[in-house]
């Protein structure tokens, strides 16, 4: 069975049990294929997929070469946008917020942020339509303490401070918000 994570340079690219593929987009015919260990997530952005397991792997659409490969801390969570990819990873008592250049992989920027039990989400209008393919335009990116969860449901609430600020900014909006919706827990 497979799983379509979107279209890019005219291959549909797609996750099935330990395997990423890419089918041409006219014919069917598999493009190339590689093996897909464990990872935590696979998203495409533009002509990129980016896996990300004990590292970030960034697979190029056309070929199906790597790119590049990053290292990451245990416990890191991991969200790429087009204005770039971003890390959260624990740090004990903080957590270590990166920007990742998307063509190299290299740091950015990062900061630290003095609260260790935050996650790493994304907010773009279009993903309201888009019925769970990545369609990262113009996106915000929240830091959200999940608190608490709904027994019945298993469903996280956002219940502490959400910090937000767009992809570039070199220092996100700090001011306090509470999340008025649950999170389903991934």
């Amino acid at each position: 069975m497979r799983q379509p994570l979107g279209v890019s340079a005219g291959h549909l690219i797609a996750r099935r049990p330990r395997t990423l593929c890419a089918l041409d987009a006219r014919t069917g015919k598999t493009a190339w294929t590689r093996p897909l260990p464990d990872v935590m997530q696979c998203d495409l952005v533009g002509s990129t997929v980016y896996l990300a397991d004990p590292k970030i792997v960034a697979i190029g659409v056309r070929k199906g070469r790597i790119r590049w490969t990053k290292p990451l801390p245990h416990r890191t969570q991991f969200i790429a946008t087009e204005q770039g990819i971003y890390t959260l990873a624990d740090r004990g008592l903080k957590m270590d917020l990166t920007a990742l250049d998307q063509r190299t992989g290299r740091p950015k920027w990062n900061t630290l942020v003095p609260d260790h039990s935050l996650t790493l989400a994304k907010y773009d209008a279009m993903d309201r339509e888009a019925r769970g393919l990545p369609v990262a335009r113009d996106v915000e990116l929240y830091l959200a303490q999940l608190t608490s969860s709904v027994v019945e449901t298993g469903v996280w609430r956002r219940d502490g401070p959400v910090r937000r600020g767009r992809p570039g900014d070199r220092r996100p909006d700090t001011s306090e918000r509470r999340a008025r919706r649950p999170v389903a827990e991934q």
